[in-house]
């Protein structure tokens, strides 16, 4: 979830944990993969190659398959939490959303 405060709070199981920006950019290094989950989560956890522009349309498969390996290594999950449902659609298996009234990303 990202908070009014900017802040990004995340819930693996029963733990939470409330971090900084900068907090979760340490966590996440890798910019693309960062941004396309600040999207993500902005978009409600379900998003489609039509949520964005170029040049993230063209390399969108390449980015959510940087994105689960990251998730996967993070929280040591098995299983793949974007799925993509087809056409170009892709849904979360985890929830998220966020308190922002408009696209934290330029």
């Amino acid at each position: 979830m990202i908070n009014k405060d900017a802040s990004i709070t995340i819930k693996v199981g029963k733990t939470k944990k409330q971090l900084t920006p900068q907090e979760f950019e340490g966590l996440i290094p890798k910019q693309k993969p960062r941004n396309l989950l600040f999207e993500i989560i902005y978009l409600g956890g379900q998003f489609s190659k039509d949520n964005f522009d170029s040049p993230q349309k063209e390399n969108l498969k390449s980015y959510v398959s940087s994105l689960r390996s990251t998730l996967n290594a993070l929280f040591k999950i098995e299983s793949n939490p974007i799925e993509f449902i087809g056409k170009g659609e892709y849904q979360t298996k985890f929830s998220c959303h966020s308190d922002l009234p408009s696209n934290p990303l330029p």
